[in-house]
């Protein structure tokens, strides 16, 4: 049937025997087309809402667009129409000829309803070559403006990308350079992200230390081997690019005849997005090459969908598999205790004088100032003081462990450090008075010796110059501690 008066099937519009004569198999044979070219249309509404944006000079509303074009089509099905969305060619024709005013909306609207309506013969009248004139003048400005000045603006892979989509446009159509663009981009994208490290920070463990305070022996001895830990903090997203761009590096690090002997290599995974599967093809190539090379694989702050693909690397049955835990500072401990397995001065002694000999480095006074403390046992899951408490005491771990947590606002408990034997705790209460600044838990049945503010005040007044030793160390102690934090910034700072 025609609509209006032209003698054109112009708009032919299905009529309900028609409808019968579809044969509705073969349409749905068709669907994964039909799916393809929605998703390609939704594509190019996207990227032609940005370009009338740049064009007008206007942000605009992709929901608003979306749902526009969505209406249009429905009503353009009931229509028998094609495919439709909005023409940022349109736009950008009747933007360089001035028509910013809703009046030329409506002019626009008005002579596509009357081609609608009344036919195309109208158009005869038009001058072919005004009508071909106004296409060159938008053709090659647009050709001007997004290929021929963008050479000087776009790199160069960029600009070989907007070149290929115009071959392919010119050559097949436009949903084709929209497919060729998109699938250039992605390529594109996998190429240049796979350039970028994933590792944020790379540290020895002379440089990041664990949360865990041991005696001074032990923590010298970890200080001097450090560097046989090596520790990756990630980042990002990680599949098969940036996977083998990770193994390379982790190569070229192993392979630095500078570098001393690494034993344990710990990867953190706490800033890494996601992993794909592709990833775990060169994780699996670390393990190798770590199992070849003597060296203890370590992964911490894993999510467990990232547990689930590493535990499942490819790998020799009797092949060492890596080790897991929930945070850096738990690998890191983990790793210094098995260094401290080589370590003959690490054997514990629940002799006040002797630890205190190790500490300050003089019998005499660790003999008097061990004979100020008083000797405490205190069971697991006990408190040995809580946050606000008076600091009226400093404490000598002789056996145990304890650990150092915050009561947060929020009700949480944050942990600081773990105390284990020889290591000494609330100190600095002796010199300021101030109450806890946090508390402090038993994890395991404590052996300690404590010396309270009156003790201390006693040991100034009658034994000053054993009293100094005691002094001496504190300080000693405070300077290492701030040594190490400062080295863990310089590290964290690369």
């Amino acid at each position: 049937p025609n609509i209006g008066n032209s003698d054109e099937k112009f708009l032919p519009v299905l009529t309900y025997d028609q409808l019968n004569l579809i044969d509705w198999t073969a349409v749905l044979g068709q669907s994964s087309t039909i799916m393809v070219m929605a998703l390609m249309s939704i594509i190019i509404l996207l990227l032609d809402t940005s370009g009338v944006e740049i064009i007008i000079d206007k942000d605009l509303d992709p929901n608003r667009e979306l749902k526009a074009a969505g209406l249009a089509n429905i009503v353009n099905g009931f229509g028998s129409g094609i495919l439709c969305i909005q023409a940022a060619g349109g736009t950008a024709f009747t933007h360089k000829l001035g028509g910013t005013r809703f009046v030329m909306v409506l002019a626009y609207g008005a002579m596509v309803a009357g081609v609608i309506f009344v036919g195309p013969s109208p158009i005869a009248y038009v001058p072919t070559l005004m009508l071909g004139g106004l296409l060159m003048y938008v053709g090659i400005g647009f050709l001007m403006s997004w290929v021929w000045n963008a050479r000087k603006k776009l790199p160069l892979k960029d600009f070989a990308v907007v070149c290929g989509i115009l071959l392919v446009v010119a050559v097949y159509g436009l949903l084709e350079g929209v497919a060729v663009g998109v699938i250039l981009a992605i390529l594109l994208f996998v190429h240049s992200y796979s350039q970028l490290s994933v590792i944020k920070t790379s540290m020895t463990g002379s440089e990041h230390v664990s949360n865990i305070d041991r005696n001074q022996k032990d923590t010298k001895y970890l200080d001097q081997h450090g560097d046989e830990m090596h520790i990756f903090v990630l980042q990002g997203f990680l599949f098969f690019g940036t996977a083998s761009r990770l193994l390379e590096d982790i190569r070229e690090l192993l392979d630095n005849p500078e570098r001393s002997a690494i034993r344990y290599l710990i990867l953190d995974f706490h800033r890494v997005d996601a992993m794909d599967t592709s990833a775990a093809i060169s994780f699996a190539k670390l393990l190798q090459v770590c199992t070849k090379s003597g060296i203890k694989l370590i992964l911490t702050g894993c999510s467990p969908e990232i547990i689930d693909r590493l535990k499942n690397l490819p790998q020799e049955p009797t092949s060492p598999k890596p080790e897991f835990f929930d945070g850096l500072d738990e690998g890191v401990a983990w790793s210094g205790d098995n260094i401290l397995l080589d370590f003959a001065g690490n054997t514990e002694n629940n002799n006040p004088t002797n630890l205190l000999y190790q500490l300050l480095g003089n019998k005499k006074a660790s003999s008097v100032i061990s004979s100020r403390f008083e000797k405490l046992s205190i069971p697991a899951g006990e408190s040995l003081f809580r946050q606000g408490d008076p600091g009226d005491a400093l404490y000598l771990i002789l056996e145990g462990s304890i650990s150092i947590v915050l009561d947060l606002p929020d009700g949480q408990i944050l942990h600081l450090r773990t105390m284990r034997t020889g290591a000494i705790l609330g100190e600095m209460a002796l010199y300021t008075g101030a109450v806890r600044s946090a508390s402090a838990l038993v994890n395991e049945d404590c052996q300690l010796f404590r010396l309270d503010q009156n003790s201390y005040q006693i040991l100034n007044k009658k034994n000053p110059i054993e009293a100094g030793y005691l002094h001496t160390f504190i300080v000693r102690l405070m300077s290492e501690r701030l040594g190490r934090a400062n080295r863990e910034i310089m590290a964290l700072s690369r």
